[in-house]
């Protein structure tokens, strides 16, 4: 089906993946894998080393474990040995690795069975642990452990019963290590958290942004979204959600490893998630970073109630390299461009929170690698059209100038199949507002499409970017146009990602 899109005023195909059914991918399922451990203790200590306790391999030995493996990276070693006189691999946890982390304050890591419940153990079954460091004060530190991702049958409910037990101990251990050991009070009352150097703040928008430079370079951005938390999760962790928000070609496969496919290409896997909680990715850059590109930087959403119908929301992302020219200058493009990321976010999910009003103007943005000037060219000019959009374009630029325009390399301009346009105003690099005057046949809102027209807005964003913003206006309350409102919200989208995806083969 093609739609006629009040974005550009231009007829868009609607890709195959928008048709029929929508279906989460890889959220989260029911029964069993629901299910989750949660264990939470407050300890007299400062985070930097509580953290230590959980992120070294002299750590776990302070306080629960025989001996550690640790190497804290993502994939490296999580081993606790809680008995080395035990035939190898029967020691601990061996083969568990780290899934993700955010420095002082979240680590996640792959957990195995104990030898008691061989029938796990031996089949190499893993779950999910998830510890969350909370600085209450400079001397006191709330650890929250989540541990999910169990099976079904009577096997995995002995697993939930031991560590049920299991994860009591090790944090009753912790906070009694912290509190009680003179030797572990006067050692770190040297280690408590240094001041964050390079450090600053402004906000964007809905966002407040913080750029921490140098030896823990990492980027921190958060905002409170008008919608409560389920929503919010569903639109960043499932696949059905973030084709609703964002992005129409979305594919997400919410397990540790799968797919977090939200762009043409992207190589972005799952780490580690608490459903609702927390959601870790690992990370990607267009191709003018080819270094960042592949691979480096990571990131971690956390997901707070506001209240009911408001969400706190942060995402802070690291592994960084510092003093890297490449490095740096993907650190300052992603400043600008995961808060423009989470204003759109926000926008969108405002909108759906007041979908009371299906005649309030549709709202569809996203940046574009190319300075403002192209980007116009190409909606406005033939050449730009069938660059990326149609197979055959004419353009008449003036106030009541039409615009047709024709996907298929067949016919003629004019026949039945052309989309026509009329433009209503236009200011040359900031504004174009036009209005559909002939569907193609076959159109599936006739009557809804002759109310509706659109404004696209291109905003320069510094030398190299624009910002492209479209408002459809004129839906109606009725069926018809409630359909036609859908069809354009994910129609347009995917319009402005095939545009962004343009100039980045240009760039290459």
């Amino acid at each position: 089906m093609r739609v006629l899109c009040g974005l550009t005023a231009i007829s868009l195909m609607v890709h195959p993946a928008l048709a029929g059914d929508e279906k989460t991918s890889g959220a989260t399922a029911t029964s069993a894998s629901e299910r989750r451990i949660v264990k939470e203790v407050v300890v007299s200590a400062p985070r930097s080393a509580v953290w230590k306790l959980w992120t070294t391999s002299d750590g776990p030995a302070e306080f629960v474990a025989d001996k550690a493996e640790i190497e804290l990276r993502l994939g490296g070693r999580y081993e606790w040995l809680f008995d080395r006189s035990a035939p190898e691999g029967a020691r601990g946890s061996e083969g568990c690795t780290v899934l993700s982390f955010i420095p002082l304050e979240m680590l996640a890591f792959t957990w195995n069975a104990p030898p008691s419940i061989p029938e796990l153990r031996d089949s190499g079954a893993r779950t999910q642990v998830v510890v969350r460091f909370a600085e209450l004060q400079p001397d006191t530190t709330r650890v929250t452990l989540t541990q999910h991702g169990f099976g079904e049958g009577e096997a995995w409910e002995r697993y939930i019963t031991y560590f049920e037990r299991a994860w009591e101990v090790v944090l009753t251990r912790l906070k009694e290590h912290c509190e009680r050991s003179d030797t572990f009070i006067a050692r770190v009352g040297m280690t408590r958290e240094a001041p964050r150097l390079q450090q600053d703040s402004w906000t964007a928008g809905h966002v407040r942004v913080t750029a921490i430079r140098g030896a823990e370079t990492r980027q921190d951005f958060e905002l409170t979204v008008p919608a409560a938390v389920e929503d919010v999760w569903q639109a960043l962790a499932t696949t059905a959600g973030y084709r609703r928000y964002l992005q129409p070609e979305a594919e997400i496969e919410l397990k540790s490893g799968g797919r977090y496919g939200v762009w043409a290409g992207a190589p972005n896997k799952v780490l580690a998630f608490v459903p609702g909680e927390m959601l870790s990715i690992s990370g990607s850059a267009p191709p003018q970073f080819p270094n960042v590109r592949q691979g480096g930087t990571w990131s971690a959403y956390t997901f707070e109630p506001a209240d009911e119908k408001a969400t706190r929301l942060r995402l802070s992302v690291v592994g960084w390299r510092a003093g890297e020219k490449e490095w740096d200058e993907a650190f300052d493009y992603f400043l600008k461009n995961n808060a423009l990321f989470l204003n759109t976010l926000h926008e969108r999910l405002a909108q759906s929170a007041a979908g009371a009003d299906p005649t309030a103007p549709l709202l569809v943005e996203g940046v574009v690698d190319a300075p403002v000037e192209q980007v116009w060219s190409a909606f406005t000019t033939k050449q730009g059209l069938e660059s990326w959009m149609v197979a055959m374009a004419e353009i008449d630029l003036r106030v009541g100038g039409k615009m047709l325009t024709k996907y298929k390399n067949e016919g003629v301009l004019g026949d039945e199949g052309t989309i026509e346009n009329t433009i209503l105003s236009f200011e040359p690099n900031h504004m174009i507002s036009i209005k559909a005057t002939k569907p193609p046949a076959g159109f599936p809102f006739m009557n809804a499409i002759q109310r509706m027209w659109t404004i696209v807005y291109f905003e320069p964003l510094g030398d190299e970017q624009t910002r492209v913003r479209c408002v459809g206006v004129g839906f109606g309350d009725d069926e018809e146009s409630r359909k036609m409102r859908a069809h354009f919200d994910h129609g347009n989208a995917w319009t402005l990602q095939k545009l962004a995806e343009h100039f980045r083969k240009e760039a290459r």
